[in-house]
């Protein structure tokens, strides 16, 4: 989910399509922002299921290709 603030205003997009984690694969998934604009703040939130929790490398990836690294293979 992601929420953006335009003045006083905010707005949510989310992805709620159920997306299988297999092990040992790469698994995307994607929001589309509709907004013209620039995201100035962005609060994200993941609801994940997985075997193995130290599996998984988690990135956010922009529009402008820019990618952030949220977890790496953290947990057990």
């Amino acid at each position: 989910t992601a929420t953006t603030s335009i003045a006083s205003t905010t707005t949510t997009f989310s992805n709620n399509t159920v997306t299988n984690l297999p092990d040992w694969t790469r698994t995307v998934s994607s929001i589309r922002i509709t907004n013209a604009g620039t995201i100035r703040d962005l609060d994200l939130r993941l609801n994940i299921t997985h075997t193995y929790t130290g599996d998984l490398r988690i990135s956010l990836r922009g529009p402008d290709g820019t990618t952030v690294v949220l977890v790496n293979r953290r947990g057990g």
